[in-house]
């Protein structure tokens, strides 16, 4: 095994790790509600909580947040910036990574744009 392949299963399974545990307040909360007996009620309150509005409870908004985080530390790793840039010069894996890393990140703004409407 060659040097860029070690370093290509390096990444990506830092990466995905970093995806996973981005997503994990959102699993917990999936899994808490799903088991739990009692009917759950979303509302939005203003500060006096008299004037409520019940919402579907959704979490759009919390998912494509995820994603821009996760999203922008990728970026931010493959950058060449910093006191402790890269030595190795970018590859065509790194190119494809940072793409993929882009496209999410604008995903998750469109996202994060259109349930916030």
């Amino acid at each position: 095994m060659t040097a860029r392949v070690t370093a290509a299963r390096i990444a990506l399974f830092e990466w995905s790790g970093d995806a996973l545990i981005g997503l994990l307040p959102l699993m917990a909360h999936m899994f808490v509600h799903k088991l739990s007996k009692i009917n759950h009620v979303f509302a939005l309150c203003d500060q006096s909580l008299t004037n409520c509005h019940q919402t579907d409870g959704i979490f759009l908004a919390e998912v494509s947040i995820i994603s821009v985080v996760v999203s922008g530390l990728a970026l931010l790793s493959l950058i060449s910036i910093g006191p402790h840039r890269r030595i190795s010069p970018p590859t065509s894996w790194t190119y494809f990574v940072a793409i993929l890393a882009l496209l999410a990140l604008i995903c998750g703004v469109i996202l994060y744009a259109i349930v916030t409407l």
